[in-house]
């Protein structure tokens, strides 16, 4: 059971948190054993904390400072439990304070942190567990969680640079959806009463949007039921194997946004696989873990494909050269010199950073091409709705 609890320090200090117990004496036997004294104990809501732990999933965000600010305080000397509870206290996610503080009870316990930090999946990816249970047999803990934090921060980047280039033309295509239905709804259906009344000869483009208009007033819940019957089949077949796949294949086959899925990938594969080898992970189980960094399914497929290959003696720069239509050749060609010289984390490094590079500069091509052609697409439709409306209405001033 899960109990809120509610303490005092020595010097005053007021904490809180949430302890794992059987019961609320075992909370106050574990908080006296810390030397500080009992406030309050509740009981966590069940029904709640089954609501958070399903619902609010931990931000990337809270885990670069969670493994920053864990190697600085180890570097500095803490005790791991003690920098734990630390950790608990700083602003974050009441969930999250909650995972840390189990961490810290486990420890507590003589677990091992890799061990406590793999009971909670779905706060630690695999290769956040996988590094740090490397570096316990290599007892470099606080330098390989400053290397975690530093590759999550630079594959989070890279993925908010992606979304961040998407968002501007998705809220300017929906405001034009928006303001177009809001003028078929309400403003067209007006005009078309006087436009009746006054028997004037409509021009093609008016009787188009007089058409889309009654179709849409008339049958809006067909249509509604249509597009929602629409966007759960798209969501239904992306939810698939077989959809995911085809949806993946067709993304690599796009001029220039296919180019920018394959630096992408190349680049969060090639510091997610250099990183695990910085800390003492094995090469297959490197590779392994990198194919969970990748939303695309193919390079999922490739890479665990990859792993038992490599067992059997294959050369990672053979495996990537072997698919060209996921891999740029820079790719196994830096992959073979850093095998060839004994310095493969590097060469992989300096690979992702060249990648992570040209992605940068691609969305910023992108982001310099979107908008001369969103303002020309807002400046058509614009325009066709004018023409649609004023030419029976510079007809009628005619006719007067």
């Amino acid at each position: 059971m899960q109990f809120n609890y509610k303490t005092q320090t020595a010097d005053g200090q007021i904490n809180t948190g949430v302890l794992e117990a059987a019961d609320r004496f075992g909370v106050a036997r574990v908080l006296r054993e810390r030397g500080e004294a009992v406030i309050q104990v509740s009981e966590v809501n069940t029904r709640r904390s089954w609501f958070k732990s399903f619902n609010l999933p931990i931000r990337m965000r809270e885990r670069i400072l969670f493994a920053t600010n864990l190697s600085a305080m180890l570097s500095a000397g803490l005790p791991l439990a003690r920098a734990l509870r630390v950790l608990g206290r700083q602003p974050s996610s009441q969930q999250f304070k909650t995972i840390i503080e189990s961490v810290a009870q486990r420890i507590d316990a003589g677990s091992l942190l890799s061990k406590a930090l793999g009971e909670f999946p779905k706060a630690f990816s695999p290769i956040f567990i996988a590094m740090v249970k490397a570096a316990e047999s290599s007892g470099t803990v606080p330098q390989t969680l400053l290397t975690l934090g530093d590759q999550l921060q630079k594959s989070y980047d890279l993925r908010r640079k992606i979304r961040g280039a998407m968002i501007y033309p998705a809220i300017i295509i929906l405001l034009i959806i928006a303001i177009a239905i809001l003028m078929i709804m309400f403003v067209i259906p007006t005009l078309i009463t006087t436009f009746t009344e006054l028997h004037v000869d409509l021009p093609l483009s008016t009787r188009i949007v007089i058409g889309i208009s009654s179709l849409i007033i008339n049958h809006y819940l067909f249509l509604i039921f249509v597009v929602a019957l629409v966007l759960l089949g798209i969501f239904s077949a992306l939810n698939s194997r077989l959809g995911r796949r085809l949806f993946c294949i067709g993304l690599l086959r796009l001029p220039v946004i296919g180019n920018l899925s394959r630096e992408t990938n190349a680049a969060l594969i090639m510091r997610t696989t250099a990183s695990l080898l910085i800390a003492g992970v094995s090469m297959v189980e490197a590779v392994e873990i990198a194919a969970t960094v990748s939303q695309n399914v193919l390079y999922q497929e490739a890479l665990i494909e990859a792993a038992q290959k490599i067992e059997k003696g294959i050369s990672l720069s053979a495996i990537f050269a072997a698919r060209p239509y996921l891999y740029l050749p820079l790719v196994p060609e830096l992959t073979e010199v850093g095998e060839e010289t004994g310095a493969l984390s590097d060469m992989l490094i300096r690979g992702a950073t060249f990648f992570e590079t040209e992605v940068d500069q691609a969305i910023k091509n992108i982001s310099t091409i979107i908008e001369p052609l969103l303002m020309i697409v807002v400046g058509s439709a614009v325009g066709f709705f004018a023409l649609a409306l004023l030419s029976p209405i510079y007809s009628l001033s005619n006719v007067f």
